[in-house]
């Protein structure tokens, strides 16, 4: 067995980098990953190596110390920037599907095309996904909210039929905009409010 070979038990885990350096390799041009390296903190080949090359003198444990606060560290912020990442690509996905409803009400040539779109936007799996949604619009004179439109299920047993026909269809979240776009009628369960 190789002592410098990374001993994690990692899928598709390429050779421990600290073999790499042994071997004569530079990381001038590419340092290795940070996932890489930050696995250093948990693998018992590493935390053995550098016991042993950490000497006797006050410097070298001081040195060994610090390698490992900072591989610690670097850890702790690539879990963090791993999670932001994810974040980020969530908020874009929310902000295309808005950019494509904003897109597809700025086309409507009424309100019914408004109010349709304004509710595959919120009821579409692909964007927020709600169940159910209404829009109640305000009547000044009689000073009352009246019901204008409403999709979903009242029978929650009936649910999965729109997405059967959606899926059977092979719809996006672009194509049923386009189809309310086009005046196409599409059985949406809309509820009678």
């Amino acid at each position: 067995m190789d002592p410098f070979k990374c001993q994690l038990d990692i899928p598709d885990a390429r050779d421990c980098w600290i073999n790499e350096l042994l071997s004569g390799k530079t990381f001038d041009e590419e340092l290795p990953p940070p996932d890489q390296v930050s696995r250093c903190v948990t693998c018992e080949t590493f935390l053995d190596a550098l016991e042993r090359s950490t000497g006797r003198r006050r410097s070298d444990r001081l040195v060994t110390e610090a390698i490992m606060r900072l591989l610690s560290v670097m850890s702790s912020y690539n879990t963090e920037l791993t999670g932001m990442a994810a974040t980020l690509h969530s908020r874009i996905e929310e902000l295309t599907v808005l950019k494509t409803v904003a897109d597809a009400l700025l086309k409507a040539t009424n309100l019914n095309e408004s109010l349709r779109i304004f509710l595959t936007g919120i009821t579409a799996g692909e964007a927020f996904g709600f169940n159910r949604a209404a829009v109640f619009l305000v009547n000044q004179p009689r000073r009352t909210l009246e019901g204008q439109i409403g999709f979903g299920h009242l029978d929650p047993s009936s649910y999965g039929m729109t997405w059967q026909q959606i899926a059977t269809e092979q719809l996006t979240f672009s194509d049923m905009i386009q189809r309310i776009l086009n005046g196409e009628e599409f059985k949406i369960n809309e509820l009678k409010v």
